[in-house]
């Protein structure tokens, strides 16, 4: 069994060699082929599917789906603007393994399975000059009349504010998944005005601050009038009421948001590069998220998987095989008082029987293995062990089937040197009443089919 195990590791070895033979030949394909690997979200399906470079979505993704072993790679995701979605990646390489066959154990000595291998600004109300409060303070008028100016400035503040609320609410329905540089400088530029014409977007958070603290301050204002008047005008109790509900509803986050949406829009991209990744034995699997930063809500959680290839694998598989090396039976027929005859029984044209093989493997494509095998089976009929060793076709990623063919061994009952034999045939003298054999190992021909459905992947940890 030692032999046999040993065997199967030298044929990995030599496997082994000829992927390094031809690593010099990758390497400069590297220079050739694309690394990209093109994505794109779907907004009307609500999916993430495979492209090429312009675009074009693959109806059969299955060659986009492979990597291959040692080569660097980076995806890509179009169909999306920088401006409203954040798109996250997380990588997760595996590995398909399954456990050895209990039938191969003992073939395979020591392996027990295939897996070898926002940040607030905050500032003061000084800071902020294009608020002109000289009139508000003038000695000539009275108190009332002050804060009906207050109020009016108030409304003039608020009005900007649910402008830049709603300029950016409209650009967010326009450019959700389209974005449109030219329309966001359209709006920046209708805004800077009403904002005091603010230089950069720092300045312009700064000014948008101003006039949330403005609406609190003369929020303040009368609060602290009305404390102290004992018969207020109802036109000002009522103007602090409506004050309240005012500043109940001015968000500055919100309004920051806006401003940052607005800028971040003028420069906005179609696409972004999520992740890059070297291509790992096995595969990769990787999870998708995609969130509207606008609103925060998930739009798209999907997890695409690759699959290696070009690279030497070890799996297990089991199935049904035939071998064409059947025992011969003989029985023994009175020829005369001296003599018995021995004659063959009507034999099996082969034996079918269920087992396990193991597969050294190259994978030619994600989906197609070809290699060598070596496995072993029990035979319901005779209750014989074989031993394979052949060439195997194996389809499939996780789930596999596997097309073998090649040599089997297994002892066969062959007459004696007991048995004479003459003109007639073999023949034994008339006291023996059993038919004398021994067991020999003899080599033949054995196909099979075999399968594995229970393989699972393995994350590296």
């Amino acid at each position: 069994m030692r032999l046999l195990t040993t065997l199967f590791i030298v044929t990995f070895a030599i496997g082994v060699g000829y992927s390094q033979e031809n690593k010099t030949l990758q390497n400069s394909l590297k220079d050739t082929v694309s690394n990209k690997v093109y994505l794109k979200y779907d907004s009307i399906r609500n999916k993430i599917v495979f492209t090429n470079e312009k675009g074009t979505e693959f109806k059969k993704n299955k060659k986009a789906r492979e990597i291959i072993k040692g080569k660097a790679y980076n995806i890509i995701l179009n169909g999306i603007n920088t401006a409203t979605i954040k798109s996250k990646a997380e990588l997760k390489p595996f590995r398909i393994v399954s456990n050895i066959p209990e039938i191969l154990k003992p073939l395979l000595v020591g392996i027990a399975n295939n897996d070898i291998d926002l940040k607030n600004i905050d500032s003061n109300v000084k800071q902020y000059p294009f608020i002109k409060n000289d009139s508000l303070t003038d000695d000539s008028i009275n108190e009332e009349e002050v804060l009906e100016k207050l109020f009016d400035s108030v409304k003039n503040e608020v009005t900007n504010l649910e402008m830049l609320k709603e300029k950016t609410i409209n650009l967010y329905i326009k450019t959700k998944y389209n974005p449109d540089n030219k329309a966001a400088k359209e709006v920046l530029a209708s805004l800077s005005e009403p904002f005091n014409n603010p230089k950069n977007k720092k300045e312009f958070i700064k000014n948008v601050s101003a006039s949330v603290y403005y609406i609190n301050a003369v929020t303040n204002v009368f609060k602290v009038y009305l404390e102290k008047k004992k018969q207020p005008s109802f036109k000002i109790v009522f103007l602090y009421s409506y004050l309240q509900e005012i500043n109940s509803q001015v968000d500055k986050k919100e309004y920051i948001k806006a401003v940052n949406f607005i800028y971040n829009s003028t420069k906005a991209k179609d696409k972004i590069s999520l992740e890059s990744f070297t291509a790992k034995p096995g595969g990769l699997d990787v999870q998708i998220n995609l969130i509207n930063s606008f609103t925060k809500d998930t739009i798209k959680t999907q997890t695409i998987d690759f699959y290696t290839k070009g690279n030497w694998n070890l799996d297990f598989t089991t199935g049904f095989f035939f071998a064409d090396k059947v025992d011969q039976g003989y029985y023994i027929e009175k020829r005369d008082t001296l003599i018995n005859n021995i004659r063959k029984e009507k034999s099996r044209n082969g034996d079918v029987s269920i087992g396990a093989l193991g597969h050294i493997s190259y994978k030619f494509t994600s989906c197609f293995k070809g290699g060598f095998n070596l496995g072993a089976s029990v035979s319901p009929f005779d209750a014989k062990t074989r031993y394979f060793f052949g060439l195997s076709a194996i389809l499939g990623t996780k789930s596999q089937l596997a097309f073998n063919a090649g040599a089997s061994f297994t002892k066969i009952n062959e007459l004696s040197k007991a048995v004479k034999q003459d003109a007639i045939g073999h023949y034994v003298s008339a006291s023996v009443t059993e038919v004398p054999t021994f067991a020999r190992i003899r080599s033949g021909f054995y196909f099979a089919i075999t399968y594995n459905i229970v393989s699972k992947k393995k994350y590296k940890d």
